[in-house]
């Protein structure tokens, strides 16, 4: 009997782990923390919350939290200081809670883990409220599998470290996994996540009113569900996504005044759907020229949403999506939108035999009135050309003032708007041709040199 009691004595002494939660509410709580739980390094759950706890330094003991840390320094004065207690963790299986840490010396926070999250709802890393102008570390930490969450912070401007950082994705079935910046009023730089190859979900900025541009991000291919641009108002454009090949939900990009293109989504191949809205400054839509399919899932199509874009005069660029793949298209109060029968909406016409699928067409400038008027377009534009081999060449296409011909010869021009006029119509034999009184649009151009007939589309910008 008296063996048996040895070994399960000695067999306590050695057990390193506490099953229990721990709750530190007091810099005195934090001291007796060696002799409260001598010799145990995993734990079931901590929470540090006191008005007085100015460091941490009596932690270093724990390497493993099996559940959640929760960390605030909740009165006015935020008094804690030093976290440097817990370097020694490397993993933490639930969540990461750091909130209103002002004072905290964040320069290399928990320099030593490798790995936050089990895949679980709820997982992940959150740093909000009030915190230091300038957060750092997390230098080995490769995987967060929940939801990393940047959020309500109004002093955090610049945001650094997560070197190592390769994937935000769920190690259990689920893809709950996303990263997030919602509501930083002072953040201006995300000098973070070089090493990033995969977000499992969303990728998502929303009321970061300082931000300058997204973070570079050269090896991020794969977005698993939607990129959310909304309401941040210095990006000009997406450069730091350039690898980004495949997203598997769609582009949502709404009220940020100053966003004037899609540059650095070049290489976007993939996504399912797109909504452009209320975007004052984008002129442009022609980063998006690789986009070629809509791979949805199930009985509904993804849908194309333009709105309320003031300069934005051209669809150019999203011609080569595959039409068959696009659902319900709304266009409307775009007040210089004039080119929208792009070859990718042609192509949806002729695919579901009829219009039906535009619902949405109105309040923006000629040729884009209407699904009528898209489809009227699209019938003219559906003659052959001739092989640009053995016809008149025209540089440069669009055009905004002289358009050049690569046959200086004598030539008859003949250029036609969508309601069928005649807007030019003479004979040139120096190979230019003044179009500057054009408006913005498509036109129609029949060159005759030599009794051969060359039919061209032409744009004008």
């Amino acid at each position: 009997m008296k063996k048996i009691t040895l070994i399960l004595f000695l067999f306590i002494a050695c057990n390193t782990s506490f099953s229990q939660n721990v709750n530190l509410y007091s810099q005195d709580d934090v001291n007796s923390f060696p002799a409260n739980y001598p010799d145990a390094h995993s734990f079931s759950s901590i929470t540090i919350s006191g008005d007085d706890i100015v460091n941490l330094n009596t932690l270093s003991q724990v390497t493993e939290v099996t559940g959640d840390l929760y960390i605030t320094s909740p009165t006015e004065s935020h008094p804690l200081v030093d976290l440097s207690g817990l370097n020694n963790i490397n993993i933490i299986n639930g969540r990461l809670s750091l909130v209103d840490l002002k004072n905290m010396n964040a320069f290399s926070l928990f320099p030593n883990l490798l790995r936050i999250g089990s895949g679980n709802i709820g997982d992940g890393l959150s740093i909000s409220g009030l915190t230091p102008e300038t957060i750092g570390g997390f230098f080995i930490l490769a995987n967060v599998s929940g939801d990393l969450t940047i959020q309500n912070t109004s002093d955090l401007a610049f945001l650094n470290g997560f070197d190592s950082l390769t994937k935000v994705k769920s190690i259990a079935l689920n893809s709950q996994a996303s990263v997030y910046f919602i509501d930083n009023a002072a953040l201006t730089s995300i000098n973070s996540f070089n090493n990033l190859t995969e977000i499992a979900s969303e990728y998502y900025f929303v009321n970061n009113p300082q931000l300058i541009s997204l973070p570079s991000t050269p090896n991020l291919t794969v977005i698993g569900k939607s990129i959310t641009l909304w309401n941040d108002d210095t990006i000009l454009n997406f450069n730091g996504l350039n690898s980004l090949t495949t997203l598997g939900g769609s582009i949502n990009v709404q009220d940020n005044n100053n966003l004037s293109s899609f540059f650095g989504l070049n290489n976007l191949t993939t996504t399912n759907g797109i909504t452009i809205q209320n975007n004052p400054a984008l002129s442009s839509v022609t980063d998006l020229a690789n986009l070629i399919t809509f791979p949805f899932v199930g009985p509904t199509r993804p849908a194309i949403n333009i709105s309320n874009n003031n300069v934005l005069a051209s669809l150019t660029g999203l011609d080569n999506i595959n039409g068959a793949t696009i659902g319900e298209v709304a266009l409307q109060n775009n007040p210089n939108l004039s080119i929208c029968a792009i070859e990718s909406f042609c192509e949806k016409i002729a695919f579901d035999t009829n219009s039906l699928g535009f619902t949405q067409v109105s309040n923006n400038a000629t040729n884009c009135n209407s699904a009528d008027d898209i489809n009227n377009v699209c019938q003219l534009l559906s003659f052959d050309q001739i092989d640009a081999e053995t016809a008149i060449s025209i540089y440069p296409n669009p055009v905004k003032s002289v358009l050049n011909l690569t046959n200086p010869s004598p030539t008859k021009i003949v250029i036609i708007d969508v309601l069928g006029r005649i807007r030019i119509n003479t004979i040139i034999d120096n190979g230019h041709l003044e179009v500057y009184n054009l408006e913005k649009g498509i036109y129609f151009m029949q060159a005759t040199l030599d009794n051969t007939l060359t039919n061209i589309k032409l744009i004008k910008e």
